[in-house]
């Protein structure tokens, strides 16, 4: 019996990819061109879902771990960049 097998929930690769295309979404939403960036947010949870995909075809994890990752790492990446302020790009 593997040593972590009791450590599967959530799903860390999973919730770290939602977490990085979360906050870049939450970044561009708060400087207001997310739609200018639609297609890059789009492939950047793609990837992450595809990620997560790839660890329940491993056998590294159910799929309730990477959901549980999957819902994680959003709420980290979109709420985090709200606890900073937004500053111009180009200004200091």
């Amino acid at each position: 019996m593997p040593p972590d097998r009791d450590y599967s929930f959530p799903s860390g690769h999973t919730s770290q990819a939602f977490a990085a295309a979360a906050a870049y979404a939450s970044i561009l939403h708060r400087r207001g061109i997310a739609g200018r960036h639609r297609v890059e947010i789009a492939a950047l949870f793609a990837t992450a879902a595809a990620t997560g995909a790839m660890r329940v075809a491993a056998h590294k994890h159910f799929p309730t771990d990477v959901l549980g990752g999957a819902v994680l790492g959003t709420a980290v990446g979109w709420s985090i960049p709200a606890l900073h302020r937004i500053v111009a790009p180009g200004a200091r």
